[in-house]
């Protein structure tokens, strides 16, 4: 939480404002740094306003205020932070608890009200995300058929695939002109940020900006989306790579498929765990994709050689997470012409969740379909 609030100092905010605006905030994080608050105060006194200013810029507006020996002023701008969003997001409560920088206006009862209606906020957002969470689960069980002779419901559901002791949640997108006596094509989609997820999150409505899913919207095209978390999941766990395969035929089962358009790949770690579905033998797939990955498994080495399907990944040259001469290198080292690398000069590694990510996206699963 306070690596979070040093780099909002440093950059003050992320929005885009009038450039104007930026060279004051930019003077104003100067002089914070410098501990000059009484003129990072003058300045942000001059030019903090609802319509521009974020709820970091009036946190540190705040700061400045009280070191400037302002405590009106401090609370006013706080006011302002909560009315913005400040105490929304877990730890920020605790953090201005604990901000030595605000200690002066501790055991104050405007401190005490405005601690209070932060705390409150919080648990209103998060009974409504519950309200939420509870609403989506229940509508995408209810979506889940049994088998083919059911008539399939449009959009989500949800099914689980056990393996051992654990309970794999994945979910099926059925795109609204999907017709149950044509065989349509499915793409087996796998998420990145494994290894930084503790529990698997299908209870986040949230899931469905996932770009994927609007691709198989606007292409008629089923999408298979396996869960998988850092303890279980296609990084370290050769079972959850296996329980994919599974999962296919389990979908296979209860939705008309068209096996000669079945197709799977994923992003970042997703898109890395794509090369070993790629190199095995006797897979249902006709063809994969991999966008921001590290050609690289974590349970063995990747047999290039052995890739016989048309295989299509994507990497941007300013990507944060794997470097691209690193991807590159093992690349020009392993060619095979079924492996198609593509590059992009800018992106970064969340390359689809850009402005133009359903562009990229398009392009990329274009290629494979035609060439498959």
């Amino acid at each position: 939480m306070k690596q979070l609030f040093t780099l909002a100092m440093l950059s003050i905010t992320t929005f885009s404002f009038a450039q104007s605006y930026q060279n004051e905030l930019e003077s104003a994080a100067s002089f914070i740094q410098k501990k000059d608050y009484c003129s990072a105060f003058k300045i942000l006194e001059k030019n903090l306003s609802p319509e521009n200013s974020s709820y970091f810029d009036y946190y540190y507006g705040s700061v400045s205020a009280v070191k400037c020996g302002n405590k009106e002023k401090a609370f006013s701008w706080l006011t302002e932070a909560k009315n913005k969003g400040l105490g929304l997001k877990n730890g920020e409560i605790d953090y201005l608890l604990q901000d030595e920088n605000l200690v002066i206006l501790h055991n104050t009862e405007k401190w005490e009200q405005l601690i209070s209606s932060m705390k409150t906020a919080l648990i209103e957002k998060e009974n409504i995300a519950k309200a939420k969470s509870k609403e989506w689960v229940d509508t995408i069980k209810n979506n889940a058929v049994s088998s083919k002779s059911i008539k399939a419901n449009k959009g989500y559901s949800l099914y689980f695939s056990e393996v051992g002791v654990e309970k794999v949640p994945y979910l099926v997108y059925i795109p609204s002109q999907y017709l149950e006596k044509t065989a349509t094509k499915a793409i087996v989609y796998l998420h990145g940020g494994v290894n930084s997820i503790p529990n698997y999150y299908h209870e986040n409505p949230d899931i469905v900006k996932e770009p994927i899913f609007q691709y198989g919207e606007n292409h008629n095209t089923i999408i298979i989306y396996p869960f998988a978390k850092k303890d279980f999941g296609w990084v370290d766990q050769l079972e959850a790579f296996k329980n994919v395969v599974e999962i296919t035929k389990e979908v296979q089962k209860k939705y008309n498929i068209d096996k000669n358009n079945l197709f799977l790949g994923g992003m970042s770690n997703g898109g890395t765990a794509t090369f070993w579905f790629a190199t095995q033998k006797k897979m249902p797939y006709k063809g994969y994709f991999s966008i921001s990955a590290m050609p690289k498994l974590n349970i063995g080495a990747i047999d290039f050689k052995n890739i016989s399907e048309p295989l299509y990944s994507i990497n941007a040259k300013d990507d944060d997470v794997f470097k691209y001469e690193d991807v590159n290198s093992i690349y020009l080292k392993n060619q095979n012409k079924n492996w198609h690398f593509e590059t992009i000069d800018e992106g970064s590694h969340g390359l689809i969740y850009n402005e133009n990510g359903q562009e990229i996206l398009s392009d990329i699963l274009g290629k494979l379909i035609k060439e498959k």
